[in-house]
Order: structure tokens, then C-alpha cells, then sequence
């Protein structure tokens, strides 16, 4: 199976680097298992993900008349539009599985400022103080990915794609269905409010499955080269408010495999609190 970018004209830049921000047992299932895990897409915090814009513009429309109008003229409204099923959701969302990454690129600043930072709001995102983000060149981490789907064997796997997520506002969607332009996937579509996340998708599309009573919520693909800090540029940083037994703790069992851990380049209270004044 090959790896397609499905926007190629959406340019990502040769500098480019992924990061991800996640808890200590998906990152030693990725670096020490070498193992990429895709999520369906129903098991996302956002209830829309990766349905058709059709079916987004009238639960959208739906949702403003409900909480705008009275109840009668809901009642009314929902017996003229047409009916939208869970099952048709599921549908939909179950035939899709993603991996998840924030993107950096170099902003085209007269001085050429460096973006590859730490994102404080990515790390408010993460439940805990004993989270890690991981950054690796992204034009490396495809060569592997597509590497390791090449020989992959899954009878229910047809397809893989990856690309920048567009962010759209409410009435966009809409638009979006009368637009002649072609180069939009459904799955590559988020509302503007989570346009923090900067994400980069790497996409698993399936065929309904073999069997209905096992409909797996993820599928780990086993990575066929091992990866290492300095062939594929991989930095690993520590949460900031990681304590720093624990940082030391974790740095220690990281060296064994291989793998620097760094601390945070944000500052936070416990750091202040040392201070005298």
C-alpha cells in the first residue's frame, strides 16, 4: 500500500517537523515498540469528525434552529429536512482511522524566526503533569510510515493518505457543497475553534469490516525501521511542570533505549518559587 499525500498542493515545507503530545505509555508504545497507533474516528472529542459536508451543514443548521427558535418551529423543521441516522455517522466514522500531529514550519518572516517551539496550549490539552511531546522531521517520518505501509497486510485496509487539516467556520461548510474545487476530504475538515491544533493527519481508510463483533477502535501499525534521534532528528521533551525526580527518573530509562529526554522551555511556578527575593 502506498502513502498518498492527498493535498499536494497544499505545500508543506521540507523543514517541516511533526510533534506529538501525549502520556508516557503511548510514547514508549512508540518508541520503544516502534508502533503507530491510528484512532477511528469516533472515539475523537469532536462528535462531527470526518462525516460529508452535507451531513455537517444540516446538523449545523439544526443545532442554531433548536436553540434559537421556538420548540414548535423546531418540531416543524426537523419534519422538512432530511433525516440524519447514528448509523450514518458510523458509518462514515468507522471507516477511517488517524493518526494525529501538530505541525511547525518555518514562518516567511524577514528574519527567518525559527517556529519549532513548544505549544503551551497543546500542553494544556494533556490531562496530567507526566506528559511528553516528541518532535521528528517530517519528511523522514513519511519516508518511514510509507515504508512500513508498503508491506502492510489488512484485508480491510484500501487506502492511506495524509495531509494539513483546513479549518472552517459556522456557514462554511455549506459553501463548501456548491464549491467546484475537489481537494477536500472530510476527514481533513475541523471547526475553527480547534484550529489551535495545527494538525497534520496521517490517514487509514477501511472497508466494512469481516467480522461486526470485532470493529476495532485503533490499529497499531508495527514501524519497519527503528526509529533513532539522530537519523530521523527526534527531540523529546518533558511536560513543564514535571517534577524533577520524575524528569530524572524517566530521562534515566529513556538512555537505555536510546532516546534523549529534555525539559520544557517554559517556565512555571515551581521554577519561580525558588527565587529569592
Amino acid at each position: 500500500m502506498k502513502l498518498h499525500h492527498f493535498n499536494p498542493e497544499v505545500e508543506i515545507q521540507d523543514n517541516a517537523f511533526a510533534w506529538r503530545y501525549m502520556n508516557i505509555k503511548k510514547l514508549k508504545d512508540f518508541l520503544f515498540n516502534n508502533t503507530l497507533y491510528f484512532s477511528r474516528l469516533d472515539t475523537f472529542d469532536d462528535p462531527i469528525e470526518g462525516i460529508p459536508f452535507n451531513f455537517r451543514a444540516l446538523l449545523q443548521l439544526k443545532h442554531l434552529v433548536e436553540y434559537e427558535e421556538s420548540e414548535n418551529v423546531f418540531v416543524d423543521f426537523e419534519k422538512k429536512v432530511p433525516e440524519i441516522k447514528k448509523t450514518q455517522i458510523e458509518n462514515w466514522q468507522h471507516a477511517t482511522y488517524s493518526s494525529c500531529w501538530y505541525l511547525t514550519e518555518i514562518e516567511k518572516f524577514p528574519n527567518n524566526f525559527n517556529n519549532h517551539h513548544e505549544s503551551l496550549a497543546m500542553w494544556n490539552y494533556l490531562n496530567g503533569d507526566d506528559g511528553f511531546v516528541i518532535k521528528i522531521n517530517l519528511k523522514k517520518f513519511i519516508s518511514v510510515i510509507s515504508d512500513s505501509l508498503s508491506s502492510l497486510i489488512d484485508d480491510e485496509i484500501f487506502d492511506s493518505q495524509f495531509g494539513k487539516v483546513h479549518y472552517l467556520s459556522y456557514g462554511e461548510y455549506h459553501r463548501m457543497l456548491i464549491s467546484s474545487s475537489k481537494n477536500f476530504l472530510p476527514s481533513l475538515i475541523k471547526h475553527n475553534a480547534y484550529k489551535f491544533e495545527n494538525e497534520l493527519r496521517f490517514l487509514l481508510l477501511r472497508n466494512p469490516p469481516l467480522d461486526l463483533t470485532n470493529d476495532r477502535k485503533g490499529i497499531s501499525i508495527k514501524l519497519d525501521q527503528q526509529l533513532n534521534c539522530k537519523l530521523h532528528e527526534i527531540e523529546i521533551f518533558a511536560h513543564p511542570k514535571m517534577s524533577n525526580q520524575d524528569f530524572k527518573k524517566y530521562r534515566d530509562e529513556f538512555k537505555v533505549f536510546g532516546f534523549d529526554l529534555k525539559i520544557s522551555s517554559i517556565l512555571v511556578k515551581q521554577t519561580v518559587k525558588h527565587l529569592i527575593i
